[in-house]
């Protein structure tokens, strides 16, 4: 039954990150034959060209402008961008590093969707509808080597969740080494399962800085 219960678990939050996502509009239906990149919600602003399409192989080199979308809401314009993809490529603008981190992750999940290789020009504006945007990992419980959160945080930026909660103390377990004291890493400070298994400063400094990079910020 706990082994039941777990999976149902994981598949409820499998669907509420591919759900969550990062734009307005309408959401699709859901059917057990579709992909997580269809679940997510449309762009605020879409518009397609019927006839004209570009190869992937052209959307390889991105060209990025900085610049405001004047119609974003002022909660959540500097991770709004515009997305444009044309004959010879395509270009992102927006007002900062977030921006064009949502721009790059819609551009890939157009291409992962793309048939026959060749991607539909056109052009997308879009901003997140929630400022917020968020998921925690207990590694206090269970504890998940370093490789495995990268993983999920790159499943985050893949869903444009911006806030981490990465919970790593408390009475059950000290998954952060402290250097002041060092006890707090010997198996006897750990209750439950994954005794002695911990993160090395440096190894939560190298996540910090991995999460950031796609968009992801701790906490």
């Amino acid at each position: 039954m706990r082994r039941m219960m777990a999976i149902s678990g994981l598949c409820a939050i499998s669907v509420a990150i591919a759900l969550v996502g990062c734009s307005t509009g309408d959401r699709l239906a859901v059917h057990e034959s579709t992909s997580f990149d269809e679940l997510m919600p449309r762009p605020v602003r879409s518009l397609q060209s019927e006839d004209q399409t570009v190869p992937v192989e052209r959307l390889q080199n991105v060209k990025v402008g900085k610049g405001p979308v004047p119609e974003a809401p002022a909660a959540t314009a500097d991770e709004a961008y515009v997305l444009e993809i044309g004959s010879d490529g395509a270009k992102i603008t927006a007002p900062g590093p977030f921006g064009e981190i949502w721009g790059r992750v819609t551009l890939d999940q157009l291409v992962r969707l793309s048939r026959d290789g060749r991607v539909p020009c056109g052009r997308i504006t879009d901003w997140p509808r929630l400022k917020w945007r968020g998921f925690m990992l207990d590694s206090v419980r269970n504890y998940l080597p370093p490789q495995g959160v990268k993983d999920v945080i790159d499943a985050m930026s893949r869903y444009k969740l911006n806030l981490f909660h990465w919970h790593l103390t408390e009475n059950y377990a000290w998954r952060l080494e402290s250097r002041r004291f060092p006890e707090l890493q010997s198996e006897r400070a750990f209750l439950h399962r994954h005794k002695g298994k911990f993160y090395t400063q440096e190894e939560f400094k190298e996540i910090v800085d991995y999460a950031y990079a796609r968009g992801v910020c701790t906490m």
